[in-house]
């Protein structure tokens, strides 16, 4: 079965920001942004609310996705999906661990984070997450590669050795 390739994983880190990315983009327009001045923050702006900026992210979790192929993709699909599920969810995680990391708390007892430089180090970290998932699926068909190379390589009775069960071996 197709779906069960051990390219799927990667390809769906790879592909899901078609998604989550103008779902975010989306939320984000519907943010109100207040100026430091009115939330006792100091100079300047554009502060948003830690709450409805950390929902704007949401739609990155879908990442987390890509650890479904663990329950019904082949062997190599499994380990596929662990390492694309592990790049997936630093994706996923990230932007809610800059935000909570970086708020600051407003006069009016909100939680507040400066939208330009926090919004900025979250897109650079989904970018760098979706570069890591490019290089992870460039190694991991290497590795793929090598090990089919192995075992084309193997004396023609250690291969049949390799798919005969215990019962069946001589």
């Amino acid at each position: 079965m197709l779906m069960r390739k051990w390219f799927w994983p990667f390809l769906w880190v790879l592909f899901i920001p078609a998604v989550s990315v103008p779902l975010s983009v989306f939320f984000q327009s519907r943010i109100t942004l207040n100026e430091g001045t009115e939330l006792g923050l100091g100079n300047g702006g554009p502060w948003a609310a830690r709450d409805s900026a950390l929902a704007t992210f949401f739609p990155a979790l879908l990442n987390l996705v890509a650890f479904a192929w663990c329950f019904f993709g082949d062997g190599r699909a499994r380990w596929a999906a662990i390492w694309a599920g592990v790049i997936g969810a630093a994706g996923a995680i990230l932007p809610f661990v800059v935000m909570l990391n970086t708020d600051s708390v407003g006069q009016d007892g909100l939680h507040y984070v400066y939208w330009i430089p926090t919004v900025t180090l979250v897109w650079l970290g989904a970018f760098n997450t979706w570069l890591a998932a490019v290089v992870a699926a460039v190694v991991f068909r290497f590795l793929v590669q090598v090990r089919e190379r192995a075992r084309s390589a193997a004396p023609a009775r250690e291969r049949e050795q390799q798919y005969l069960s215990p019962v069946h071996s001589h």
